[in-house]
């Protein structure tokens, strides 16, 4: 149904079978996005805009808006309603205000190609200074 070196996590149809709806690393390893995937076509039409990772979905009976666990590093998780065409917003602030301390460190991504032309991506969390 999908084409592409990327996984995806189907967690919802729409009544008519015709609708996946779909977790998928599709933009970047390093994120997980909300997707609508037309199972006539193989078009995956992708709900969200803001960068990060989504997890414990759930989509509108007409597939327009999501609400998801988002989380990002520097920043706690929370759940936030998504919606095609680039909304997002942040419904709960869960986390007690001490608990920032604890997300600010955020890594230093990076991708290489290694001797067999394989792109690798990786982080790493440097000290202070």
């Amino acid at each position: 149904m999908t084409h592409g070196r990327y996984e995806v996590y189907p967690f919802d149809m729409d009544k008519q079978h015709r609708l996946l709806h779909v977790l998928a690393t599709k933009e970047h390893p390093t994120r997980q996005d909300v997707y609508t995937l037309d199972l006539d076509n193989g078009e995956m039409v992708r709900v969200n805009r803001a960068a990060g990772v989504y997890s414990g979905a759930a989509i509108s009976p007409d597939g327009s808006t999501a609400l998801a666990m988002h989380s990002t590093y520097g920043a706690q998780r929370e759940l936030a309603l998504v919606a095609v065409g680039g909304r997002h917003e942040v419904l709960t602030d869960s986390h007690p205000k001490r608990t920032a301390k604890l997300t600010e460190a955020a890594p230093e991504f990076f991708t290489y190609h290694n001797r067999h032309g394989h792109e690798i991506h990786g982080h790493v969390f440097k000290p202070d200074g």
